[in-house]
């Protein structure tokens, strides 16, 4: 978990500084902390992006993070990379210390020997719970959410 400084969070957004909602967006985000992670994986971009859903909440599927967590385009929860490039830039701006080497111990069981070795860590993907997801849980759970 941490609280992005409105700098750390103008430069993770910055292809999106000429947008009208730009500093509601930083505002929102500086608003408290966030867990930010890295999944990885086959098509780690494409299987997280499905998972997160559509950045339209109302669009997202149910069983999806922003399906089942999110009301507003605008507080949709989460972010998740839209490609690898931008997945690599995320993990190092996020992640400026490296991330953690490791293998699994269930990796023989999940990825096929005819797989390339290392292909379990092919793809990364950076996302994150934004700050008040708490508070949409809470939103979305009450009875006149599901009313």
């Amino acid at each position: 978990m941490v609280t992005p400084t409105v700098a750390h969070l103008e430069e993770h957004y910055a292809d999106l500084k000429a947008k009208s909602f730009f500093p509601g967006l930083v505002k929102y985000m500086a608003s408290g902390p966030v867990v930010a992670m890295v999944w990885e994986g086959k098509d780690a971009v494409k299987t997280g992006r499905v998972l997160l859903g559509a950045t339209n909440p109302l669009a997202s599927a149910p069983g999806t993070i922003r399906g089942d967590f999110a009301i507003d385009v605008g507080r949709n929860v989460c972010h998740g990379s839209d490609a690898v490039e931008s997945a690599k830039a995320e993990i190092a701006l996020w992640f400026p210390e490296g991330l953690n080497q490791y293998k699994l111990a269930s990796e023989a069981w999940v990825v096929s020997s005819t797989s390339p070795p290392s292909s379990i860590a092919a793809q990364r993907l950076t996302w994150s719970w934004c700050p008040p997801f708490t508070t949409a849980v809470r939103v979305l759970n009450s009875p006149s959410a599901r009313e």
